[in-house]
């Protein structure tokens, strides 16, 4: 999360959710990888997937209110977050149109992918990616579950068959939309994901050791200041609220993250086991931020299609 390169000269993934409906019994998969770029594409089932436009919120904000737009011809396009990035460079990134290797998978197994680029995506003016600011845990998630709510409405898709998927900012938002909407997700997956927003930013504040924390002070105005909102950053914390977690869980974390440490996952995957849960925790060896190779990715697509396919049955 702290740096635009992991030091493998790779940049951070983003935010990865699924909301998984196969198409042909109306599944919708929502999905949040960490690249920018999207992709249309029609497989079995006809699904189909398409990037859309920004999306707002039910708070009354304009900017960026365009979701039926997107989903005008399918399902909606995937949107980075701030996710992965440096005090000095661009954190905020989208989804754009294109082929993308993870889409193309679950989109072979008859699902609808649902991308949306919520408030706080770049490419729409900084306007729209400061919305989401120090928003983590309710705006932000609360315009991924509108575009949800818009796609089963106007494709007529299942509502009792939905998951999430994310990759750094997308792990949490995977995690935390299992938190929030326990009754909506019926399987979550969590890609080098920040589990607790408290951990994260006092770990950010020790690995910076430049004059004056530029890259702390960065992450402290995109995610909250813990010496104000402490109780708030707490509050938005999946790794804090497992209780509230109901559905299956699939954590994966590169051993060798820089970016954000797998002491993340880790944590993550102690409270939700000592809370009773589902879970599954993956430790890549000799990966950093989501950069494993092609083969450990097909590896990995292979668990997360086993996994909602059971989540969906």
């Amino acid at each position: 999360m702290r740096c635009p390169s992991d030091g493998r000269g790779r940049r951070p993934q983003s935010l990865h959710r699924l909301c998984h409906r196969a198409a042909r019994a109306g599944r919708l998969v929502l999905l949040r990888p960490g690249r920018t770029g999207h992709r249309e594409h029609r497989r079995a089932g006809d699904a189909r997937h398409r990037a859309a436009g920004p999306v707002g919120a039910s708070d009354g904000d304009d900017a960026g209110r365009s979701a039926d737009r997107g989903l005008s011809d399918g399902a909606a396009g995937r949107g980075a977050g701030a996710s992965g990035g440096h005090a000095a460079r661009r954190a905020e990134l989208r989804d754009t149109q294109g082929w993308d290797r993870e889409v193309q998978a679950l989109a072979a197994q008859g699902w609808w992918v649902l991308r949306p680029n919520f408030r706080g995506s770049g490419g729409y003016g900084l306007g729209f990616a400061s919305q989401g600011w120090t928003r983590w845990g309710d705006r932000m998630q609360e315009d991924v579950e509108d575009a949800v709510a818009l796609a089963i409405e106007s494709k007529g898709l299942d509502a009792t068959r939905v998951a999430i998927i994310g990759s750094s900012y997308g792990g949490y938002a995977a995690l935390m939309g299992a938190v929030r909407r326990p009754d909506l997700y019926k399987a979550a997956i969590g890609i080098c994901g920040v589990y607790d927003l408290p951990d994260m930013l006092a770990w950010e504040e020790r690995e910076d050791d430049q004059p004056g924390k530029p890259v702390y002070d960065f992450w402290v105005r995109r995610i909250g200041d813990p010496r104000t909102v402490g109780p708030a950053l707490q509050a938005a914390s999946p790794r804090r609220r497992v209780a509230e977690v109901s559905c299956p869980v699939l954590l994966v974390h590169g051993v060798d993250d820089k970016v954000v440490p797998i002491v993340q996952s880790r944590r993550m995957n102690d409270a939700l086991r000592a809370a009773g849960k589902s879970v599954e925790l993956v430790e890549v060896a000799d990966a950093g931020h989501a950069d494993w190779t092609a083969s450990e990715g097909e590896v990995l697509m292979r668990r997360y299609v086993a996994l909602l396919r059971t989540a969906f049955a």
